[in-house]
């Protein structure tokens, strides 16, 4: 228990880290979408069925919304 609430406080300072700069662009590098917004989206997005605490993070979560709208992010079945 001790360790998974250390990786949760750690996840969420560094998604505090994130939403700023979120807050001030619309991608993580900037203006346009890049492959690491892919990247990033696809482990955010799978840790928030972890429990990542996304929803305290509004432009993160907005972010992620964005990213997984995406037609990379879609799967056909």
């Amino acid at each position: 228990p001790a360790h998974a609430q250390a990786a949760t406080a750690g996840l969420n300072d560094l998604l505090t880290l994130l939403d700023a700069r979120l807050a001030a662009q619309p991608w993580m590098l900037g203006a346009d979408y890049s492959l690491v917004d892919l990247v990033v989206g696809s482990v955010l997005g799978y840790s928030v069925y972890l429990g990542a605490p996304v929803n305290a993070h509004p432009h993160v979560q907005a972010w992620l919304a964005r990213v997984q709208a995406r037609p990379a992010m879609q799967i056909e079945a």
